[in-house]
């Protein structure tokens, strides 16, 4: 998933001869194109960042709108179902946004770009929101490049305007190339190449956290869905975090994640309850060294409960010497079910939880820390268990907790407040 990129001498011998054919100074220009670490980020605020804005929206109905750009929704908020108000008056004409909605980054492979020009792209729906209820009015692709632009783009019945800007930032640790001033584990050469093999997704700034995370599947049916996706990245990047997903395809280029078979491409058997350790053994067959201990979470979905000091909906890994990178969980609840309380999404965060460092929230230790006696509830944490809500006696007969369901029902997308302050991000990496 990860390229090489190619030496910086090389970009500065390019640089050099196309100073020359532009009759410039060599100094400055050499001075501009210094990579002392060599990790693919220029020294000196040569770099660039380009921000994709929605700027307007014109819908073609009354009522409630969401965009949702490069897997994310918009407006975002904590509840992830905000939505943009069109009223009766507003229909067809312009209702200002302002939405930041994605960030790109350029390092020195600006040099090897045909008159140092990049192209971005990332999927947009836009949505009609009824009762809770989207429906599709409009899907397209929207295209950007590192120059300041605004442009409108036409989906379906409703017309959005973007506008891109460029910013040039320096090598936040110009003297390390395993630097990492984001504090997301990922280091800034391996940020580097995900930016130049993926059309910018790396960002090493500080306060631009990452989280790469390779999903495997071990039957179809039990692949990521598209829904659990948006999700995912959506909860992320509303508490900050920059999510990137690669389930054979991260950022529209063929990934690394997918369908998982074992030695000689053998398939996973129907009935086999994964544990850990075989979720692990899957992940080193089927994805290379660099890429699974450098910068990515590995998780794998199964059709079958896994296997986890007995069978269990997911299990994962904390941080430590010998692991803290893989998950595997129960892909769905029933293969012909529908995705109740967004089951999938629900499982797997939880799961990363575990990787992140963090406990379920009645843990009375944990390395992270324990929470406060008011996040202690099983039912306002992704983090919670039904293991938390254990049988109650009625004349000495154990009963089902009934708070089982209700946790279930009302559990949400999102691990509680001190659950966010202390997650180790990156902690699990290079295992």
């Amino acid at each position: 998933m990860i390229e090489t990129p190619s030496r910086p001498h090389g970009r500065l011998a390019i640089a050099l001869v196309l100073a020359g054919l532009h009759g410039c100074a060599l100094a400055p220009i050499a001075e501009n194109v210094r990579d002392d670490d060599e990790d693919g980020w220029f020294t000196n605020a040569t770099n660039q960042a380009i921000v994709l804005t929605l700027v307007s929206g014109a819908f073609p109905l009354p009522g409630q709108f969401r965009v949702v750009v490069d897997e994310v929704r918009f407006p975002l908020s904590p509840a992830l179902d905000a939505t943009i108000a069109v009223g009766p008056a507003n229909v067809g004409t312009p209702t200002a946004l302002g939405f930041p909605v994605a960030t790109r980054t350029i390092g020195t492979n600006l040099l090897e770009l045909p008159e140092q020009r990049a192209t971005f792209r990332a999927p947009v729906v836009v949505q009609r929101v009824t009762a809770g209820a989207p429906v599709d009015v409009g899907t397209g692709i929207v295209e950007w490049q590192n120059r300041e632009a605004t442009f409108s783009v036409t989906l379906g019945s409703a017309t959005l305007t973007f506008a891109s800007s460029l910013s040039q930032f320096a090598d936040p640790t110009p003297d390390s190339a395993d630097g990492d001033s984001d504090g997301d584990g990922i280091r800034e050469r391996d940020e580097a190449q995900l930016s130049a093999g993926f059309d910018g997704i790396g960002d090493p700034r500080p306060g631009r956290a990452d989280l790469f995370m390779i999903v495997g599947h071990t039957h179809a049916s039990s692949a990521l869905s598209a829904s659990s996706r948006e999700l995912l990245r959506s909860r992320f990047a509303e508490r900050g975090i920059a999510m990137h997903i690669d389930d054979g395809q991260l950022n529209g280029k063929s990934g690394v994640g997918g369908l998982m078979t074992g030695t000689g491409g053998s398939a996973v058997a129907d009935g086999t309850n994964v544990t850990l350790a075989q979720a692990r053994t899957l992940r080193d067959l089927n994805v290379t060294v660099g890429n699974r201990r450098t910068f990515a979470y590995f998780a794998l979905l199964t059709r079958e409960q896994v296997e986890c000091n007995g069978l269990a909906f997911g299990c994962a890994e904390f941080p430590g010497n010998s692991g803290g990178n893989v998950l595997v969980a129960l892909s769905r609840l029933l293969d012909w079910m529908p995705d109740i309380k967004a089951y999938q999404a629900g499982v797997l965060m939880h799961e990363l939880g575990h990787n992140l460092g963090l406990c379920h929230p009645m843990a009375t230790a944990c390395a992270t820390g324990v929470l406060p006696a008011a996040e202690q509830n099983a039912g306002t944490t992704i983090m919670g268990t039904p293991a938390e809500n254990p049988p109650i006696g009625v004349w000495g007969v154990p009963l089902p907790n009934p708070l089982v369901l209700v946790n279930a029902m009302t559990r949400p997308l999102d691990y509680s407040p001190t659950q966010w302050s202390n997650m180790q991000l990156g902690a699990g990496l290079g295992q």
